[in-house]
């Protein structure tokens, strides 16, 4: 909104009285005071810009001016609705005193960059944190140019809407740093993670639900509904200490630790705020202040507060090191006194410092994948992909789901017997997204004649010979696999299954490098391509659901009873391997 105008040439129009006329000093050029309206965290103030026109000679269209009066642009009221609504948008999120939305666009900052991140929108949090953002909480008379009465060519108007800021400061959950983005960028937040696509060992799910259910401290804020307290909340003996929530997540990579606290955040409805060992320091004043830091703002929004590799600040106390000492010492003292919802992960457990464990309301473990576990997340990948095809109305490649399955188990199997690591579940994510990619590719350098690319066993195999090729390098080099190492080092067991949650399929313990006839035998067991493989992929389809059906109901039945027909004669046909191997030695 123009509040003030200095400059330019003499009205056409002059009505201002002559005894009132004040000469005003000689302005090069024309100079625009106009007025804005931001929020300073608690309020609406006014925000002062000021705008100069250069000198030009002649004539020049109006619109193309640095500013001009709206009525001139030939999308005025298009104009007019977007800064309406953009008005709506700010001033329904700058009255709140926070929100979680979802930001996609670029920032105002710059440099600039894109977003398309989850954020918490909290303008009194931010102008408290960046000082240079701050707004003047008035405007007084001396702020404007009012030499020359007759400069000031129109009264104020105020369309409220229409004058507030574009633009908010907001806290980005996943890089931790603030930013200045359009308020037309911020959308509702989508929450797609759920614990009915969450593969979890069993009683994991209930356990975790039932303790975030229950816990009150960590509520959200946002609630507004009243709910009795949880009596387990009020058993500790010193008021405030021991409120928070504390789960320990322990496992090899890839088996779904993280993903649990990130559907926990949207089962929830809550913001999740992962923060790193890089965030928080390494000396002792610097993990407690950065510590504190971030407690409060994960409490304050309501927040699912992740650490991962928390080992480094849980690991024991030694003599000789006073430095890490002081630090663990300040982190066992934090966890204490934290009020909120707090998830740590780590794939070294072994580490953990013993006053931890008192400090840690719940301790899940997390096993390797079995071959069930495998099938499920191969099935969750390929309705995802179908999904995303169905959703942009593209079919660039044709999915033969029942060929990919079938790859999976055979090469879970193939890396079982031959003493290898199956892959977890973030390699499973990679080889997707490699194999649609191998797939896209194909698609984008063919023929319009050539027929539809599909997406199966050709692309996976692929994928799979880059993962064996550097897992031999790591074993050969390092001596051992990471299984084995981590035992080795006393990090954790990767070979223990809890007996609830076993696997239909026999757990083969990791084996060490072998002489080079054994490996040589090894790669020729690890091609995949066989006589079965031959078949046509209906036959394979129809063998591949028999199969997981299978691995499935096996799953079910009691070691003491028995495993399935399919399980036995996996089970025999390894043990023939093992006489063999032996024999060999």
């Amino acid at each position: 909104m123009v509040v003030n105008v200095a400059g330019g040439r003499e009205p056409l129009v002059y009505k201002a009285n002559k005894a009132e006329e004040q000469h005003s000093t000689p302005v090069n050029g024309f100079v625009v005071d106009c007025i804005s309206l931001g929020s300073n965290g608690s309020s609406f103030v006014p925000n002062l810009e000021r705008f100069s026109i250069r000198k030009f000679h002649g004539r020049q269209p109006i619109s193309s001016l640095l500013l001009y009066p709206l009525k001139f642009d030939p999308n005025a009221d298009t104009l007019r609705n977007g800064f309406l609504e953009g008005g709506r948008n700010f001033s329904q999120v700058a009255s709140s005193p926070f929100c979680h939305k979802r930001a996609a666009g670029k920032t105002v900052d710059e440099p600039s960059i894109s977003l398309d991140a989850e954020v918490v929108v909290d303008m009194t949090l931010a102008m408290n944190t960046r000082s240079e953002w701050r707004l003047d909480s008035s405007i007084t008379r001396d702020d404007f140019t009012r030499n020359d009465r007759r400069e000031v060519l129109e009264r104020p108007w105020y369309e409220h809407l229409m004058i507030m800021r574009p633009y908010v400061h907001a806290f980005v959950l996943r890089s931790r740093q603030w930013v200045t983005i359009r308020s037309e960028d911020l959308q509702e937040v989508i929450f797609r993670n759920s614990f009915d696509d969450l593969v979890l060992p069993d009683n994991h799910k209930t356990t975790v639900q039932a303790l975030v259910t229950t816990h009150e401290k960590g509520r959200s804020p946002l609630s507004s509904s009243p709910e009795q307290p949880s009596i387990g909340s009020v058993l500790d003996l010193v008021q405030g200490k021991g409120s928070g929530l504390v789960i320990l997540l322990h496992g090899p990579p890839g088996v779904g630790k993280t993903s649990t606290a990130e559907c926990v955040a949207d089962d929830t409805k809550r913001p999740l705020f992962p923060i790193t060992c890089g965030d928080i320091g390494e000396t002792a004043a610097d993990v407690e202040h950065n510590l504190q830091s971030h407690f409060q703002l994960a409490h304050k929004w309501g927040c699912v507060l992740l650490l991962d590799e928390a080992d480094i600040f849980l690991a024991k106390r030694t003599r000789s090191d006073l430095r890490h000492n002081a630090v663990t010492s300040v982190f066992l003292r934090s966890l204490e006194y934290y009020a909120g919802i707090l998830f740590l992960t780590t794939n070294r457990v072994g580490v953990i410092d013993p006053a931890f464990r008192s400090r840690i309301q719940m301790s899940l473990f997390y096993p390797q994948l079995s071959l069930d576990v495998t099938c499920k997340l191969y099935e969750k990948f390929i309705r995802r992909a179908k999904a995303e095809q169905m959703s942009q109305g593209y079919y660039a490649f044709k999915i033969k789901e029942k060929e990919i399955l079938k790859f999976g188990k055979k090469h879970f199997r193939t890396l079982e017997k031959n003493s290898y690591e199956t892959w977890n579940g973030r390699q499973i994510r990679n080889a997707f997204q490699t194999a649609i990619a191998l797939a896209e590719h194909q698609s984008m350098t063919q023929s319009p004649e050539d027929p539809q690319p599909t997406l199966g066993k050709e692309q996976f195999e692929a994928v799979a010979r880059g993962f064996m090729q550097f897992d031999e390098y790591l074993s050969k080099t390092l001596g051992a696999t990471d299984a084995d190492m981590a035992k080795r080092e006393g990090w954790r067991n990767d070979g223990y299954m809890m007996g609830a949650g076993n696997p239909a399929v026999p757990v083969v313990p990791m084996a060490m490098p072998q002489p080079a006839r054994h490996v040589q035998k090894q790669a020729v067991a690890m091609k995949y391509h066989s006589d079965d493989d031959s078949d046509s992929e209906t036959d394979s389809d129809e063998e591949s659901d028999r199969d997981v059906r299978e691995a499935r109901a096996g799953k079910s039945g009691s070691a003491d009873k028995g495993d399935s027909e399919m399980d036995r004669e996996e089970f025999y046909e390894y043990m023939k391997w093992k006489r063999q191997r032996s024999e060999h030695k």
